[in-house]
């Protein structure tokens, strides 16, 4: 579940964006699921919000949800 969900704990929001923000040197992509719907989210610093420091890639579903066909996504990654 992304940590922007409204669903999502306010305490591991925090916690998770702190270590993104912390790590972002290092970290260059969050996939997430649950949504049921495709988009890309850019995250920002909680201490600098000027700062972008994530992008996270939320998937769509691979089964039958309610007015939406399922799908899915294949990424090749180049190390």
């Amino acid at each position: 579940m992304p940590p922007n969900e409204v669903e999502t704990d306010k305490t591991w929001q925090i916690r998770y964006h702190a270590l993104i923000e912390r790590y972002a040197n290092i970290i260059r992509g969050q996939i997430f699921g649950h949504t049921h719907t495709d988009h890309i989210v850019i995250m920002r610093g909680i201490t600098h919000p000027e700062h972008i420091t994530g992008i996270l890639y939320i998937l769509p579903q691979l089964g039958v949800f309610t007015a939406s066909n399922p799908s899915f996504r294949i990424f090749d990654l180049d190390n």
